[in-house]
């Protein structure tokens, strides 16, 4: 409304038609509220539903891991070596079940490792893992009392996700069954357990499966032997013990005006493949490279090639197992490009894969125990040098010490100097068949080799 006043002007009343527009403009931000706010609190709860899968999703990949420690752990444990003279491909992989916990290897031997645990007891969540075996295809799926009948008793199927040796697809020189490579995986599950009706499985309402996850990955058994030497083309002969085992005897050089020592007690200094025999000695006094029966030993075979003998074995696959020397890297507990880039502290009891030169000095000791492996020249000039165990050296080899000594067994492809400089020192390589033993059996066991690891992450 507008009114005309004495002097022209015009005056307008618009109250009530703003106060109706304001009203109007409340209504509509409460209705767009009202839409906003559900869907604001959908989108939130699934934003939280989604961080709470993804935790479990998270559980169930570390309890499939936990699945894959735990068959690591058995296979050293059983001391599986394959079913060559017997048994099915798979059949070496049986856990038991039994009534006293202590001496149980699984809850349920039908399916093969399985392993279940409280993650979180305010939310019954729970976690189980299972490492399948393979159930015997020669016998009936339903009874495997009675004959296999293709159509009322088949037989097992062959379970492509069951722990399977595969040592004929990874280890050329070995056959299917001799148990050196196993393929292993391991599935886990994060579950709820809402009954404590122990006959109720964890798949099973009222228990709900919240997340699962798959591991695939291989072990692989490290062999610890002593080469031996063939025998024409029939095949092997007698293992071949020495302090040091290298490819040509020739350039083996002791030196120095102190103890340099190689001593095998009662087993050969050196073992060789090839050259005539005849190690460098300088200064003889104080000097020793003695063993029983004889100081050197030829070995027939091949140290880098495969022997001309039979054509099986190269030294590494001889010793080893392994087709090369790198092979070894996917088992290591420790890899490094130098000796600077080990912990300052060596890891005890350790398999150690040094992929280039290795420089052993006064600031970087040389003091520890099991395998070291190094891929090029190693080099000690630590004084007080100690290693105890086996040293596996790709390239030359050289130890000058004043008080130093490597216990245990040495194979060195290229050349060795060991070193006593003054009158009063030494540098010693000695055959310790007690700790040559004592490595073996901590380290010579099945490890997994770390290319080898897949994850498969599923979703309920």
């Amino acid at each position: 409304m507008k009114t005309i006043l004495p002097n022209g002007a015009v005056k307008v009343r618009c109250g009530a038609a703003l106060r109706k527009g304001s009203a109007s403009i409340m209504i509509v931000l409460m209705l767009s509220l009202l839409t906003i706010i559900p869907v604001a609190m959908m989108i939130s709860g699934r934003a939280h539903q989604d961080t709470g899968l993804a935790v479990h999703v998270a559980e169930a990949d570390n309890v499939a891991r936990a699945g894959i420690i735990d068959a690591l752990a058995w296979f050293r444990r059983a001391g599986v070596t394959g079913t060559v003279g017997g048994g099915y491909n798979g059949s070496a992989f049986f856990p038991r079940f039994n009534a006293n916990p202590d001496m149980r290897d699984t809850l349920d031997e039908n399916i093969g490792l399985v392993k279940e645990y409280q993650l979180n007891s305010q939310k019954n969540l729970w976690a189980r893992y299972e490492i399948r075996r393979q159930k015997d295809p020669n016998l009936g799926s339903v009874n495997a009392a009675l004959p296999v009948d293709a159509a009322t008793n088949p037989p097992n199927p062959i379970d492509p996700l069951a722990a399977h040796d595969i040592t004929n697809l990874r280890a050329s020189a070995w056959d299917l069954g001799q148990g050196v490579v196993w393929g292993i995986e391991s599935k886990g599950y994060v579950f709820q357990k809402n009954t404590l009706d122990p006959t109720v499985a964890f798949n099973k309402a009222p228990n709900v499966v919240l997340a699962t996850s798959r591991i695939s990955s291989e072990f692989r058994r490290l062999y610890m032997d002593a080469p031996y030497s063939e025998i024409g083309n029939t095949g092997a002969g007698p293992a071949v013990n020495a302090a040091i085992i290298t490819d040509n005897a020739d350039n083996v050089r002791i030196d120095g005006l102190g103890r340099s020592i190689i001593r095998g007690g009662n087993v050969p200094a050196i073992g060789y493949y090839t050259g005539a025999g005849n190690p460098t000695i300088n200064n003889p006094a104080n000097k020793e490279i003695r063993g029983t029966p004889t100081n050197l030993t030829f070995i027939n075979g091949g140290f880098d090639t495969r022997s001309v003998g039979t054509g099986r074995f190269n030294m590494w696959e001889n010793v080893f197992k392994v087709e090369f020397p790198d092979s070894l890297v996917q088992m290591a507990d420790v890899i490094a490009n130098t000796a600077v880039d080990l912990p300052q502290l060596y890891p005890a009891m350790s398999l150690v894969y040094i992929r280039g030169n290795a420089d052993f000095t006064p600031q970087r000791p040389l003091n520890g125990s099991g395998i070291l492996f190094v891929g090029g020249n190693m080099t000690v000039t630590d004084p007080k040098a100690r290693f105890d165990g086996l040293i596996c050296v790709n390239g030359n080899f050289s130890i000058t010490g004043v008080e130093s000594s490597i216990y245990g067994r040495m194979i060195v492809r290229g050349t060795v100097t060991v070193t006593a400089p003054n009158a009063t020192d030494k540098a010693e390589i000695v055959y310790d068949p007690g700790t040559v033993t004592y490595v073996r059996n901590q380290i010579a066991v099945y490890r997994e080799t770390k290319t080898s690891v897949f994850l498969y992450t599923g979703l309920k």
